[in-house]
């Protein structure tokens, strides 16, 4: 949880930054509440509780699993290669990890409800509290997203790269690797609270849509060093 708040490097926007530490928050309490009541004798909400704690655990796999395929998909159907993916995911508009809480908190419900049949946590127990804080959350990233693609026009999916968004990554990584990654911690943690209008750690200047840092009517911002 800790990690996910200050030291997490990959770029996340908005309220995902708060989903994600809603998971690690959710773990701990899932696990004491388990533990608590194991050491009362209530095996059987003991076993609901670290039910629920495991698949938590092992719900950051939907974020591989789901990145995997839609970036497979972009490569088939999108043109867009490994690189250009990288790209998008640290410019402005960046890689929406809302479709993978979906696919995660749908693949929950869908083995404890559907296929296993098991009673859900008691209206405004300690679990059902857990749950309901994370759905509130999910709620505020698909606001969010579709908010910023309605009212602002931000795609709901990766672009392409032109030869200049190439350039402008190979200057970008130039001086993170000039002036430290510190400098990208700094930049990219959870201090990003808005999901359009500014790239991570810099200013909007112009529309260039992956990082947005070209003059108005000159040659992109030099933020580093070329090789």
């Amino acid at each position: 949880t800790v990690s996910l708040a200050l030291c997490d490097l990959q770029p996340k926007r908005g309220a995902e930054n708060m989903f994600f530490v809603g998971i690690g928050i959710s773990i701990i309490v899932l696990l004491f509440r388990g533990t608590y009541l194991a050491s009362r004798g209530f095996y059987g909400l003991h076993f609901q509780y670290m039910t629920n704690c495991i698949i938590v655990v092992f719900s950051p796999g939907w974020n591989r699993i789901t990145t995997a395929l839609i970036r497979w998909g972009l490569q088939r159907w999108g043109g867009v290669d490994q690189q250009c993916f990288v790209i998008n995911s640290w410019g402005q508009r960046g890689y929406l990890y809302v479709w993978s809480f979906l696919v995660g908190v749908a693949a929950q419900f869908f083995w404890w409800l559907i296929v296993f049949r098991a009673p859900f946590f008691k209206m405004w127990s300690v679990g059902f509290i857990v749950n309901f804080m994370l759905m509130t959350v999910l709620m505020a990233c698909l606001w969010q997203t579709f908010y910023a693609g309605i009212v602002h026009g931000e795609p709901l999916n990766t672009h392409a790269c032109t030869e200049m968004d190439r350039e402008q990554w190979v200057n970008f990584t130039s001086a993170l690797r000039t002036t430290g990654l510190f400098t990208a911690s700094e930049g990219y943690g959870v201090c990003n609270a808005q999901l359009w209008n500014h790239p991570q750690g810099t200013w909007k200047i112009s529309d260039f849509r992956v990082f947005r840092l070209m003059h108005p009517d000159g040659p992109y911002q030099d933020v580093g060093y070329k090789p």
